[in-house]
């Protein structure tokens, strides 16, 4: 299950479709491809009709809902996996006064779904913006502590804007070891929106 608070199915579909068939997704949201790739993509339809991904387009959802849509797609098709974008967008369940104590709720509600399902949700966060440019750390995870306190694995991506290498730098890892992968070894496809 991908619940996504920021981009819509068509949005999303438009990447994968993209990633599949290494057709530029810029001209597939704009319609811009030609007749053989038009083909490319029916034949990439097709083959993703039967997979099981959903994708839950969802406007400032709880965990509770989230909770809900997990257990009844479990219950239908099974579960695996659960991808939520991103946690600046939920919503907490009470009323809190501020935006720390919404983004410690929301951390710790995710980590317990993830312990009830009894399996991975990745769930995706800005970082704060004062660190732009800088090689990200835990510390610059946007709101809250708790993010970073109830995770299991903390990943942090990092690019300069005009640049294709990245870095993939594993910030937390509860039973393993910390680090970088070595800068080159992870390169940003613009044309295919994807690492």
């Amino acid at each position: 299950v991908f619940i996504s608070c920021e981009m819509d199915r068509r949005s999303i579909g438009d990447r994968l479709l993209s990633r599949i068939t290494a057709i530029n997704c810029e001209r597939i949201s704009r319609a811009l491809v030609t007749d053989d790739q038009a083909t490319q993509l029916r034949d990439a339809v097709s083959s993703w009709t039967d997979q099981p991904i959903r994708i839950i387009e969802a406007s400032a959802p709880t965990v509770q809902q989230i909770n809900a849509w997990s257990r009844a797609d479990a219950a239908r098709h099974g579960l695996d996996f659960v991808v939520v974008d991103h946690i600046g967008l939920l919503r907490p369940s009470t009323r809190m006064r501020n935006a720390y104590e919404s983004a410690t709720e929301i951390a710790k509600d995710l980590k317990s779904l993830a312990t009830s399902l009894r399996m991975p949700i990745l769930a995706l966060c800005q970082l704060n913006r004062e660190g732009e440019g800088e090689v990200p750390k835990l510390s610059m995870l946007r709101d809250s502590g708790a993010i970073e306190e109830n995770a299991d694995k903390v990943w942090l991506l990092h690019r300069q804007r005009d640049q294709a290498e990245s870095e993939f730098i594993v910030a937390k890892f509860r039973n393993g070891g910390t680090g970088a992968i070595p800068k080159g070894m992870f390169v940003f496809d613009r044309d295919r929106c994807m690492f």
